[in-house]
């Protein structure tokens, strides 16, 4: 067993974390939460040493070979939040992935399908089967607009090999099949493979002062709207700067676009990110990127320039962040289909409580293209102007509400998000979409995740219990 002092600190004070232990990837020494149980835990080489304890009494760090059950059990949940009322079918093959044969205390997993408070269906996973297992009884589900059906993994006794292949279709069986969205996906149908975007991003803090090379790729599809990239640096005392951005035309697909950013200039601490964020929803599950780290140089007398490379050459402190999404959270609204083609002349309504600051962007998109966008500042003005549209007949328009700040949810409750068409004098719906904290509205095509401790007996197989 080894205290924090001694974990971190010489008998004469001196700290333990050399240039060669930094904290980062490739290197040494790093402090993190390696088994989920919220304290931080230190990795040295080869080795994890357990923290526990707590800030009034002192923490105590202990070889993880010495403890048992020394992982808490987390359960990878997938959940899909139901759009509409009606019946869905489910489909979703389960399999067992090999994992490393050198290990022999593997037992499988538990794999289950739960709506709301009740288990649908559930079967066990022996290691080393790696056979397909369909679920069976999901063929006809009744859900209510805002139900969950989660998918969750629990790993028994032992975490070790149980990643699974699992990729859940939810399908609604009374909606037609050629009901689209603003982006022109689908509304009867989703998919977690091709639908779900991670709002989880990976940022860099810069372990030492000196130089980094930053460069990455974009690849986008046509999208409904225009899209910024910007890497940005934040000091440590908390100060923001840009040091690359790029706009990409809605109509433009890019496969693989370059970031060139160059040579930068960071300090100890400073923070690294790639955001991607657009005025309104587009389609995010076909854009990817990535940004590539690496130092070539030090400013630092503990750091000699060998130390920046392995013996092949290659970089010892490379790093890839993915991108932060500006998501918004996902909403389905119905399409509006003129008679006739010509111009109309349309009303954005705004309900009373909105905050006396931010923006609300309203427009209406057809076929994958923004045809109309109109950006409010709250801090200005309460209404809209009215906006003028070309409609052609025949051809679905659908009206959205963005904005990119959360609001009180009494506001979102007693508002029927709705723009009026002056010359039909109809109130046509639009959809609300709200850029949130809360990780319940941010699931975009639906589609969502978290982790289920279930390291408690009494919880392994205990139901979830929606929010």
């Amino acid at each position: 067993m080894v205290s924090a002092q001694e974990a971190f600190y010489t008998a004469s004070g001196d700290c333990k974390a050399s240039p060669e232990m930094i904290a980062g990837q490739k290197a040494r020494l790093a402090v993190t939460d390696v088994n989920g149980d919220g304290i931080a835990d230190l990795v040295y080489l080869d080795k994890i040493f357990l923290g526990s304890g707590d800030a009034q009494n002192g923490f105590v760090f202990t070889d993880s070979s010495n403890v048992a059950n020394a992982f808490a059990n987390l359960d990878s949940v997938r959940i899909w939040k139901a759009p509409f009322t009606g019946t869905v079918k489910v489909d979703a093959p389960v399999s067992l992935v090999a994992g490393s044969g050198d290990y022999s205390g593997s037992d499988g997993v538990r794999v289950s399908v739960q709506h709301q408070n009740s288990e649908l269906w559930a079967t066990q996973i022996a290691a080393n089967d790696y056979t397909a297992k369909s679920p069976t009884a999901l063929d006809s589900v009744a859900v209510n607009e805002g139900d969950l059906v989660m998918f969750r993994v629990n790993s028994l006794e032992d975490g070790a090999n149980d990643q699974v292949m699992w990729d859940p279709k939810v399908r609604y069986t009374d909606r037609a099949s050629d009901e689209l969205d603003a982006n022109a996906l689908r509304l009867n149908v989703y998919q977690s493979s091709s639908d779900f975007v991670s709002s989880n991003s990976t940022q860099l803090v810069a372990p030492f002062s000196g130089t980094v090379a930053v460069s990455g790729t974009l690849t986008k599809p046509a999208t409904s709207d225009n899209l910024t990239a910007t890497v940005v640096k934040t000091a440590a005392d908390g100060s923001e700067s840009v040091v690359w951005q790029q706009s990409y035309a809605a109509g433009d697909g890019l496969a693989a676009s370059a970031i060139a950013v160059g040579n930068i200039a960071v300090s100890a601490n400073d923070n690294l990110r790639l955001v991607v964020i657009s005025d309104t929803n587009v389609d995010w599950a076909g854009l990817s990127g990535e940004l590539n780290v690496n130092y070539v140089s030090a400013n630092d007398d503990d750091i000699t320039a060998d130390m920046l490379y392995l013996s092949d050459g290659t970089p010892r402190f490379e790093y890839t962040l993915n991108p932060e999404m500006g998501l918004y959270g996902y909403a389905v609204q119905s399409s509006v289909v003129a008679n006739e083609s010509g111009t109309v002349t349309l009303q954005p309504n705004l309900p009373a409580g909105l905050p006396a600051s931010g923006t609300v962007t309203f427009t209406a998109k057809g076929g994958n293209q923004t045809l109309v966008k109109e950006t409010l500042d709250l801090s200005t003005g309460s209404a809209f102007n009215t906006v003028a549209l070309d409609v052609t007949a025949g051809e679905p328009v659908y009206f959205e509400y963005h904005l990119p700040q959360d609001i009180d949810q009494t506001v979102v409750s007693a508002w029927t998000p709705n723009v009026s068409v002056v010359e039909l004098g109809v109130d046509a719906t639009a959809g609300l979409h709200i850029n949130s904290d809360d990780a319940n509205k941010q699931l975009y095509r639906q589609w969502g995740n978290f982790l289920y401790d279930s390291s408690q007996a009494c919880r392994a197989n205990r139901l979830m219990r929606p929010h």
